[in-house]
């Protein structure tokens, strides 16, 4: 589970330890925000909405994840050569998948 305070020795480290919290709790991550190699935002893959564009021409359907605007984030910093969790949040606007296996695993 992750808490702020958290500290990992490298940015794979903790890249792993919330893309493997998020396969368990259903969800999938992706990478945000990089400010300097200082500062990385991981989001759930559901944080941005398209905004929907009618053209009027019927379009092939393509497997893309509908963005919700989902809040759930985690951003790390790194302090004194240790990737610290500095701030999350953990709550989602959208239903979580059962099945871990059902999961988009970055």
């Amino acid at each position: 589970m992750p808490e702020v305070g958290k500290v990992f020795s490298t940015l794979d480290d903790a890249s792993r330890f919330v893309n493997v919290y998020a396969q368990l709790n259903g969800f999938s991550m992706i990478k945000g925000r990089n400010y300097k190699n200082m500062k990385l935002y991981f989001q759930c893959n559901k944080s941005k909405k398209r905004p929907s564009v009618n053209t009027g021409l019927k379009k092939r359907k393509r497997n893309i994840v509908e963005g919700t605007n989902c809040p759930m984030s985690i951003t790390v910093k790194l302090v004194d050569d240790k990737w610290h969790i500095a701030s999350m949040s953990l709550e989602h606007n959208h239903d979580l998948v059962r099945s871990p296996s059902l999961t988009i695993f970055f």
